[in-house]
């Protein structure tokens, strides 16, 4: 019922607007500007009106909330130097030195890209160690639950990954908040000594989008290849709306769908389609320049034609919590947990298990990442991930660890 109201609150604040509250701050009364900028809650993802609130708040002798709305404008528009400026200035006021000189460091010369152009690129390579690539209980217990021997046993490996994003961004011509979007990604994990275990995927997105009001609704089409096991395993098109709430200045949320279709490459170029829909909600808290999330999705696959008993329908929900925290100016952490819950319409019996109940599974996991700029754009990062898997059905059950070190540019 909140969400409503406020909903309904905001339609009411739309007659307040940027070119007002400007108006009140170059007559000099920072009150009314203050005021305007606070109520242009149509317009709060145009950091113009978070730092006309700064600077109304900063000239109130308000410290406290122009440093809040002048970090509010970096996170809409990194490279605006007119906050870095002032925050060095008021950090300084405040005695958060340290602050100071991070942010000193951070302002770039003239000419570098700005948060706002349309074109965004980045690209990681990181080498690794996975501890159990097969992703297998190990074959003592596979021995034990089958009553055979020669099972496969885990299997450890170096590796060195790559990844690669680019994407463009530009806003329809005669269009107050129309977008259109175009990405392409690209994913490569080459295993040093279990290379039947490479995998490769690509994927192309095109979209469109429409801000207005503090929300932001964005549609893509996206076409996804995933090459593994020495061959193409599977290709599929996605439909992947997304509604993106500015519920309050530090509080974002994204409510997301999707309808996926997927084929797998079966035996005699057979193809075996399954249809995915997708469900979630994603929270986001913002201070400072750190934050908190929450995520959520839920997703159920329905097969067509299965031509086997490894292609099922099943219903999987995922939730992980984390956080991303500046530990000291040079030190980013990032740590998250994830549980994911899975249900199958398959019963677990076999002539080994006369357990006939359905099968579930349910995932632990757990990350944790520190990174270091090198430079503007060069990130230097360090994660280790750890999961393990409890299933009903044992040889579902495994756990594995991943670390990796990594570099990472972004353009």
């Amino acid at each position: 019922m909140k969400i409503f109201v406020f909903l309904l609150s905001l339609n009411v604040l739309l007659l307040a607007n940027y070119e007002k509250a400007d108006q009140f701050y170059k007559a000099k009364e920072y009150k009314k500007a203050l005021a305007e900028a606070k109520a242009s809650t149509s317009e709060y993802q145009d950091p113009r009106v978070h730092l006309l609130w700064a600077r109304s708040a900063e000239a109130l002798g308000s410290f406290n909330e122009a440093m809040s709305a002048y970090e509010r404008v970096l996170i809409l528009d990194e490279n605006n130097a007119e906050a870095k400026t002032a925050l060095i200035r008021l950090y300084k006021k405040s005695g958060r030195d340290e602050l100071a000189y991070e942010m000193s460091n951070s302002l770039r010369p003239a000419g570098k890209r700005s948060s706002s152009d349309p074109l965004k690129a980045n690209a990681t390579a990181a080498i690794g160690y996975d501890s159990n690539i097969n992703v297998t209980p190990g074959s003592g217990v596979l021995d034990n639950y089958y009553g055979t021997t020669n099972n496969e046993d885990v299997r450890s490996t170096m590796f060195s990954r790559f990844t690669g994003d680019f994407s463009y961004v530009d806003n329809f011509k005669n269009s107050d908040g129309g977008y259109y979007k175009g990405a392409a990604r690209v994913f490569y994990q080459n295993n040093f000594k279990e290379s039947l275990y490479n995998l490769f995927s690509g994927s192309l997105e095109v979209g469109g989008g429409y801000k207005w009001n503090g929300y932001n609704l964005y549609i893509p089409l996206i076409y996804d290849d995933v090459y593994y096991l020495n061959k193409k395993l599977f290709h599929q098109y996605a439909l992947s709306p997304k509604l993106t709430m500015f519920l309050t200045d530090e509080l974002i949320c994204n409510l997301n769908a999707s309808y996926t279709k997927r084929y797998y490459s079966g035996a005699s170029n057979q193809k075996i389609d399954i249809d995915i829909w997708g469900s979630g909600v994603d929270f986001y808290y913002i201070f400072d320049k750190n934050y908190l999330f929450l995520k959520t999705a839920y997703e159920s696959f329905h097969t067509g034609d299965a031509g086997g008993t490894l292609f099922i329908n099943k219903r999987i929900f995922t939730a992980s919590l984390g956080a991303n925290y500046k530990v000291v100016p040079w030190l980013i952490a990032r740590a998250d947990y994830r549980f994911t819950h899975a249900s199958f319409d398959d019963s677990v019996v076999t002539i080994y298990n006369p357990d006939t109940s359905k099968r579930v599974d349910n995932l632990h996991q757990v990350e944790l990442k520190l990174s270091h700029n090198l430079k503007d754009n060069l990130e230097l990062y360090l994660s280790d991930r750890y999961a393990k898997n409890t299933s009903n059905y044992v040889p579902a059950e495994y756990s594995k660890n991943i670390i990796m070190l990594g570099i990472g540019l972004n353009y």
